[in-house]
């Protein structure tokens, strides 16, 4: 084995995983539910990503599927530069900080 596969993470258990029990979704042994929202890109700046989320959440989503992405390049940027690599990390924390 390579060295660089030496060391492999370890796998979640199998109960950290969606399946389908009784016909219905479930996760750690629990009936789980999820509604969608498709995203393209984030907002035009930091309080329209703000806003975007906690209107998600209120409408009661509690899954994004987020199709927008930073620049292919791996520029740095600096947070709150309003770049667009900033706006999509941007997002995704206010994303984390509604739940």
């Amino acid at each position: 084995v390579s060295p660089a596969f030496a060391q492999v993470a370890q796998v979640p258990p199998d109960s950290a995983y969606v399946t389908v029990k009784d016909g219905h979704l479930s996760r750690e042994g629990k009936r789980v539910r999820y509604w969608g929202a498709v995203v393209n890109g984030p907002g035009k700046n930091h309080a329209d990503n703000l806003a975007a989320v906690k209107r998600i959440k209120a409408m009661g989503f509690n899954m994004v599927r987020f199709w927008g992405s930073p620049p292919l390049n791996d520029a740095p940027y600096t947070p709150g530069d309003g770049s667009r690599a900033d706006l999509v990390d941007h997002f995704m924390k206010c994303c984390a900080e509604e739940g």
